[in-house]
């Protein structure tokens, strides 16, 4: 999926139910492309009982070894960063999202801003009660 400037990516969290017990996270867009400045907003819903300890979106500066490696092996379509990055942000940068109770769970919404032109990977983390960490999968942003 490609989406511009101010266009939401939609995420899903959910609970595999009693029979698994594990909580998954899933982000519903394997690609997002902007013109900088952008917002990227992703919107979704945990369904668990209890309030999740910590639920984070991180993204972290893609390495050109990353850029090789996508869900179904080599994707021709990639293409480098144009510009190199910061070298400051090469670090992961996690914020928290807000979430709100619902009858079924919690809905969350994150938005995470991009200022420079680069490939990033981005991510949803989640850290239950227990200090278990779930990890979503990897949503490549192009920056342009």
């Amino acid at each position: 999926m490609t989406f511009l400037s101010g266009v939401p990516a939609w995420s899903k969290g959910w609970s595999k139910g009693p029979k698994d017990g594990v909580p998954a996270l899933w982000i519903a867009a394997d690609r997002v492309v902007g013109f900088v400045p952008f917002t990227v907003a992703l919107y979704g819903k945990v369904r668990s009982a209890t309030e999740p300890s910590r639920l984070e979106l991180c993204r972290e500066v893609a390495a050109q070894a990353d850029l090789a490696d996508s869900r179904s092996g080599q994707d021709e379509r990639m293409q480098p960063a144009r510009h190199e990055p910061d070298p400051a942000a090469a670090e992961p940068s996690c914020a928290t999202g807000t979430l709100v109770r619902t009858p079924d769970g919690y809905d969350y919404q994150h938005e995470m801003r991009f200022d420079r032109p680069g490939t990033y990977r981005v991510r949803l983390s989640m850290v239950d009660q227990g200090g278990h960490r779930v990890i979503s999968n990897t949503v490549q942003v192009n920056a342009l």
